[in-house]
């Protein structure tokens, strides 16, 4: 299952539709396989990344729960402050 924090559905919101269907296809995708191909584990941290073109969607999965929490979404240069 795939959750969003209150920061990332903010996020999402500011995005353009283009953007935002490509990456919703991405969370579907997510949850049936929370660590897909060109997904990279961050540093200093538990989180993942998922590269979506020229975006991001940082993420944390939770094993024995079964779920994964997004916590951020947006632009490269801007989802990493």
């Amino acid at each position: 299952m795939v959750e969003l924090n209150r920061h990332a559905e903010r996020e999402l919101d500011k995005l353009s539709d283009a953007v935002l269907q490509r990456i919703v296809e991405r969370l579907r995708a997510l949850g049936e396989n929370p660590f897909p191909r060109g997904s990279k584990k961050l540093r200093g941290g538990h989180g993942y990344r998922l590269r979506v073109g020229d975006d991001r969607v940082l993420h944390e999965v939770f094993k024995l729960d079964r779920r994964i929490v997004v916590y951020a979404v947006g632009h490269r240069p801007d989802v990493y402050r």
